[in-house]
């Protein structure tokens, strides 16, 4: 049931997305003597690379937690599937009690976003640290 229910979440997420979010058009502009702009290409983007290198290694952090936590409680602390499905929705929960306003505060121009991925980054990776201390 859970597959089904993530599944069917992600679909109405993205018909949520296709109805909700505004359309653009792209721009075709043309210099004057008619000759269309060399495009550059992202694959010569190097803040964009990076950008992708740093996404793939949160996602892949990311996936080891969530893949492996519930397997965690359940082999060291022997809970059962329903207490670790309700960790797991207390998670959620306190995700969108503390980080969504946390994220919109930090929005402000006045906040380096590089710092704010640092620290964030810094964060994640002592949470398991203290898993492994705790253990």
């Amino acid at each position: 049931g859970l597959f089904w229910m993530d599944g069917i979440t992600c679909v109405m997420a993205a018909l949520i997305f296709v109805a909700v979010l505004p359309r653009k058009e792209s721009k075709v502009v043309e210099a004057e003597d008619g000759i269309l702009p060399i495009v550059k290409s992202p694959c010569r983007d190097k803040v964009y690379l990076l950008f992708v290198l740093i996404v793939i290694l949160i996602g892949f952090s990311f996936l080891q937690y969530f893949s492996t936590i519930p397997l965690y409680y359940r082999d060291y602390h022997h809970l059962t599937e329903e207490y670790v499905g309700w960790l797991m929705a207390l998670n959620g929960l306190l995700v969108f009690v503390f980080e969504m306003p946390l994220i919109k505060y930090f929005e402000k121009p006045r906040f380096n976003m590089y710092n704010i991925l640092f620290w964030s980054t810094l964060f994640f990776a002592l949470s398991f640290l203290v898993l492994n201390i705790m253990n």
